[in-house]
This record gives C-alpha cells, structure tokens and sequence, in this order.
C-alpha cells in the first residue's frame, strides 16, 4: 500500500448515526459530508483544503468528490463560498445547520459524543 504524504497518520473522522439515518447518505458523499462537517460543526470553522486532500482522504478521485461536492450542495447540505486569495480563486466549504433536519437529542458520556470513529 502508497503511504499517502498529504495525510498525516493520526487523521481521521467521525461518521454520526444522523448522517446515515436522517440525511441518508452513503459512499463517498457520507465520507465528505463528515470531513466537512468535523471542520464546522462548532459554527467557527470551514473546510479549506483542496479536492486533491478530500480525494485522497477518501481514496477517491477528483472527479469523484466534484460528483459528491455538488450533490451534497443540491441536497442543501454544504454551503460553498469563493473568495480571491492573492489573485486565485479559493474555496470553503461549510456543513449547514443539521439541528432541524435530523431529530436526534446528543448525547454525551463523559465528554465524548456517541459517534462511530473511522481511523483512516
């Protein structure tokens, strides 16, 4: 197996139960969706990494996360925002509120939420 540089070895992500069971997604979109939102889910953050990162992560291709990227907005799910950063076009990605989407209550157990853990 190619050791990946671009990602270092300690990453990984959460998949919640919600994203499976009230947003209803699978495959590539479900893994995108929870990088994305691991990075705004505390309302502050965005996801600024590149499509290569997101591929790469997912062991997917380009094109594969373009494909998921412009469903998962089609689907109201992640807002994108362009901005100009020294002369290039850049973009951030932003999971949308889910509180009134998905009708679950968190629960937490000793200050870790109920999550399924990938270590990738």
């Amino acid at each position: 197996m190619e050791n990946n540089k671009k990602i270092k070895p300690n990453s990984y992500y959460s998949i919640q139960y919600w994203m499976i069971n009230e947003l209803g997604l699978k495959g590539l979109e479900l893994s995108i969706y929870a990088i994305i939102y691991g990075f705004s889910r505390d309302h502050c953050g965005a996801f600024t990494g590149s499509r290569s990162y997101l591929a790469d992560f997912t062991n997917s291709t380009k094109a594969g996360v373009d494909k998921a990227l412009k469903s998962l907005i089609q689907k109201n799910l992640l807002e994108k925002k362009d901005f100009v950063n020294h002369g290039i076009k850049n973009c951030i990605y932003v999971a949308k509120e889910v509180a009134n989407l998905v009708s679950y209550q968190s629960t937490e157990l000793g200050g870790v939420a109920n999550s399924v853990v990938l270590i990738i």
